[in-house]
């Protein structure tokens, strides 16, 4: 019986080999594990270095946005400024055709726009009268000419 205890020798040996290349492919396994490991790890440096490489650039956006942001800001307090002085002028030209019109014509003419009223001012405005209605001095003819003085003295 004691021949069936004991495991032949050749079984033994094949085991041994089983045995080794088993660890050989458990070091083989874990060499390419950690192979695999150092690839992510690397790969997760990477794109850490990636995000943080967008949020840098995301900062020099953010800068430029600032600074044209100022731009626009200047731009608007301008913008206003000149829209001010446009309404103002627009508003003393309103005033000075309603001026030169009477009565309805006026009532009506208020709620036209600048363009609108100029045309309508033309047709319907008052004659405004010169201010100096008097003879004119000089009139529009050419002096007459005279040869000499004494001829100038004779004609007075």
């Amino acid at each position: 019986m004691s021949d069936d205890i004991k495991q032949p020798e050749g079984n033994e040996n094949e085991l041994k080999t089983q045995l080794d290349a088993l660890k050989q492919e458990l070091d083989f396994q874990k060499s390419e594990a950690k192979k695999a490991f150092e690839k992510r790890d690397a790969a997760k440096k990477e794109l850490d270095e990636y995000q943080r490489k967008q949020l840098e650039e995301q900062e020099k956006y953010k800068e430029l946005y600032e600074s044209t942001l100022k731009e626009f800001e200047e731009n608007k307090k301008t913008y206003a400024t000149v829209q001010e002085q446009y309404e103002n002028l627009v508003t003393s030209q309103k005033e000075e055709l309603l001026g030169r019109l009477d009565g309805d014509a006026k009532k009506f003419a208020e709620t036209l726009d600048i363009d609108k009223l100029r045309e309508f001012v033309k047709i319907h405005a008052k004659e405004v009268k010169p201010l100096d209605s008097g003879t004119k001095v000089g009139g529009n003819a050419k002096p007459k000419q005279y040869k000499s003085y004494q001829d100038w003295l004779n004609n007075y």
